[in-house]
Order: structure tokens, then C-alpha cells, then sequence
């Protein structure tokens, strides 16, 4: 299906959501370190785990789009308010990502009952990305108890 067929509204908000995921509070921390004592280094690794599962997704969906010659959108640069977790601790930043991926799974699965006339390939990578993010949230929470 080409990008011209999808309705204007569909394909903006499917932009929306592009983006938005691309530049989540656990994308970001996938990418800086978070201070992580000896004992804590084990949780940098899974988020960063959890980070590239859902990457991997979001890749899958650029393919896509490229496959079929949509366009793709421009990925702002991550919000400045992550940048203070720069200096904090992977415990203290817990919380955080938690909230973060609860709050990008609401969005994904209000978008996803809004964004039905997209190509069936595409929402079920939609899907799929959406439980992922119900692992890795529920995996988190027990991690943070």
C-alpha cells in the first residue's frame, strides 16, 4: 500500500507515534550510562536489552516504510529534561523508565486502535511492539521490588 493511500490523519498520527517511540526514556538510556554500581550493572544490561528488543521492532517498521517508499519523518532530538539522568543511578532512574514505558504503552495501544486502515504487516509489527513493551514493563516492575 502506498504512503498516498493512507488517509492524511492516519499517516500523521502513525508519524507521531514513529517518532515518539524512537525517543522514549529507555531509548535514551540505551544510549547513555547511567552510573551503576558493581552489583546494578547486570540492570544496565537489560534495559539495554529491553531497548534494542524494541528497537529491533522499530527497525523492522522502517523497513517497511522504505520497502514501500512512505517517507520517512524526522526524529527530533531526545527531550533535554533526560539529560539529568546522566548523573544519576540506574536504582534512582528505575522508577523513571517504569513510568516512561507505562505511559509509551497507553499512547501505542491508543494509537493502535486508531491507526486501523494501515497496512495489516504494519499494525502487526504495531502489535508486536506493544507486547514487547508489556514484557518489559511487567519485568521491570518486578525488578524494581
Amino acid at each position: 500500500m502506498s504512503e498516498a493511500a493512507v488517509e492524511r490523519a492516519t499517516l500523521h498520527r502513525f508519524n507521531d507515534l514513529f517518532r515518539r517511540e524512537h525517543r522514549t526514556f529507555l531509548q535514551y538510556l540505551r544510549d547513555a550510562e547511567p552510573y551503576a554500581a558493581p552489583d546494578d550493572r547486570p540492570w544496565v544490561q537489560r534495559l539495554r536489552q529491553f531497548a534494542d528488543a524494541e528497537r529491533e521492532v522499530l527497525q523492522q517498521i522502517a523497513q517497511h516504510r522504505l520497502q514501500h517508499h512512505w517517507a520517512m519523518p524526522y526524529l527530533d532530538a531526545f527531550p533535554m529534561a533526560f539529560t539529568g539522568a546522566n548523573y544519576l543511578s540506574i536504582r534512582s532512574l528505575l522508577p523513571r523508565v517504569i513510568a516512561g514505558q507505562r505511559q509509551s504503552l497507553a499512547e501505542l495501544e491508543t494509537d493502535l486502535t486508531a491507526l486501523t486502515d494501515l497496512p495489516s504487516d504494519l499494525l502487526e509489527l504495531l502489535r508486536t511492539l506493544a507486547q514487547r513493551k508489556r514484557e518489559h514493563l511487567e519485568a521491570l516492575e518486578k525488578l524494581a521490588n
